[in-house]
């Protein structure tokens, strides 16, 4: 076919944001996310705020219970019943879901800074190094200990009935992380580096009793995860560039890490490595929590920032994709620069607002290395004028799925003339295509005659479409010869030389 093709490279350095920023209803800083399940979510932070869900993310409600007061954690036992922490000591506790909240006797003066329960026992982690238990789902709060001079637990981790830790630094500004496995009564305690670095533990969440991970903040202004698979006795340390405070596993092998600057990482090997994701902020992070499964997750930060995602933050970042018309073909070429369980790319092509899929092209599975791919669309056989649209859709081996920015090439498959084209193939025995090509509607004639000029065909005589056609002469009943075939359209006339062989 005759092709008449404009070109065009539309360039998308795209790295589209992987979690999706919400309305949180207020400008304060938000210091503690917990999930309980599926649907319901509770968010605290300064100058009083709560933020409750119960649609799964999709909606936040805030409210203030006391605008002169900071809260720095937050965890329900169930719907009803949950406690919040905060500075001077401060435990409130609600029976109703957060309509109203009922001051609890903490007994300590120091910054609280995390509570976590399993079932009906809880601990909290605050400065100077205090920890409380409680036995009842938080009425009654209980000293292990406090007043220590220097250092403090930031996070804190019931993982059953009886086990317990926490994470902060010592007097000397080592990271420290305690145990206990009598329900926060007593604790045992391991102080370690950050590889050589002193610094201290923002976040730790452990599988087991003896496996587990922290999420800290280095004295030079790193980050670091630190892993320990013997309670805490040995760890391997990975260092990152920005401080990170937020750390869950919503499952054994995925976890989330969060942190400044809008620091997103992603594990899919129990954090052994981790791979940045796209948060589209720079501002601070500080936690991150999962409705129960990997996909649906909240993290939230400075300045009332919420932000979701419903797949995981589909860890593929693309950071280009290009199309290029040569010829008959579109060359499209994308690039990515991380992945983690990239099952591959489906190509879809869009004409005439319809989306069809074209090929589909394995992706790398994890890779922190760019990679590119490449793929030709073929449209020898497409009739078309006009815009042609192509996008990717991305897809996760657990099925999860996005579609990137798409881009654009101009295109135009009809002729601007009117054309006769050699027979093919030539010589020929028996049968012979011809292709002729229209720019306008017309009576068009196509006609065989042999070499003395007498008519022994006739292969069209009719009235067309602008467009570009292709026909069979079959010599079956003819001898060997040259032959001339001759196409009449209006004032338009053209003839060609074929030969039949038998």
């Amino acid at each position: 076919m005759l092709k008449y093709i404009l070109f065009l490279v539309l360039f998308t350095g795209l790295t589209y944001s992987q979690w999706l920023q919400q309305p949180s209803g207020v400008n304060s800083d938000l210091k503690s996310v917990f999930c309980l399940d599926a649907q319901h979510g509770f968010i605290t932070g300064n100058a009083g705020t709560f933020i409750k869900t119960t649609d799964g993310g999709l909606t936040w409600n805030a409210s203030t219970i006391n605008p002169a007061e900071d809260y720095n954690g937050v965890s329900f036992i169930n719907q009803s019943t949950g406690v919040l922490v905060g500075n001077g000591g401060l435990i409130i506790r609600t029976t109703n879901g957060g309509s109203s909240w009922n001051p609890v006797t903490s007994g300590v003066t120091d910054n609280l800074y995390s509570v976590s329960f399993n079932g009906m026992n809880g601990i909290i982690a605050g400065s100077s190094q205090t920890i409380l238990y409680s036995t009842d789902g938080g009425a009654v709060w209980n000293t292990s200990q406090t007043g220590f001079f220097g250092g403090g637990f930031n996070g804190s981790n019931m993982i059953s009935l009886a086990t317990g830790f926490v994470g902060g630094s010592n007097s000397i500004f080592q990271p420290f992380v305690g145990k206990s496995t009598d329900a926060g009564i007593n604790w045992e305690f391991y102080n370690f580096y950050f590889n050589t670095n002193e610094g201290f533990v923002n976040s730790i969440h452990f599988f087991n009793e003896t496996s587990g991970l922290v999420a800290g903040s280095v004295w030079n202004g790193q980050g670091a995860i630190s892993r320990t698979s013997n309670s805490g006795t040995d760890w391997n340390t990975t260092l990152f560039t920005n401080p990170l405070v937020g750390l869950d596993f919503p499952s054994a092998g995925t976890g989330y890490a969060v942190g400044y600057l809008g620091s997103i990482l992603k594990s899919t090997n129990s954090g052994i490595s981790w791979i940045s994701q796209t948060s589209g902020t720079s501002a601070n992070l500080i936690d991150v929590d999962f409705f129960g499964d990997e996909l649906n997750g909240v993290a939230i930060g400075e300045g009332g920032l919420i932000l979701t995602t419903n797949n995981g933050g589909i860890p593929v970042e693309l950071i280009s994709f290009t199309g290029t018309v040569v010829n008959n073909k579109v060359h499209l070429k994308w690039r990515t620069s991380s992945e983690i369980n990239n099952n591959g790319f489906y190509i879809e092509r869009n004409t005439d607002n319809k989306w069809t899929t074209m090929a589909f092209i394995n992706g790398r599975g994890t890779s922190t290395q760019e990679q590119i791919y490449f793929y030709n669309d073929d449209l020898s056989e497409l009739e078309y004028s006009g815009t042609i649209t192509y996008r990717l859709k991305q897809v996760d081996y657990d099925g999860s799925y996005e579609y990137s920015s798409s881009v654009r090439v101009e295109y135009n498959s009809l002729p601007g003339s009117y054309a006769l084209y050699q027979n093919f193939p030539n010589p020929f025995n028996p049968s012979t295509t011809i292709r002729f090509a229209l720019h306008e509607k017309k009576l068009i004639t196509l006609k065989v005659y042999n070499i003395l000029g007498n008519e022994v065909m006739t292969l069209v005589n009719e009235i067309k479409q602008q467009g570009s056609y292709e026909v069979t002469f079959d010599g079956s009943g003819l001898s060997s010869g040259i032959y001339i075939y001759e196409m009449k359209a209006g004032d338009f006339s053209a003839s060609k030389y074929l030969t039949l062989i038998k």
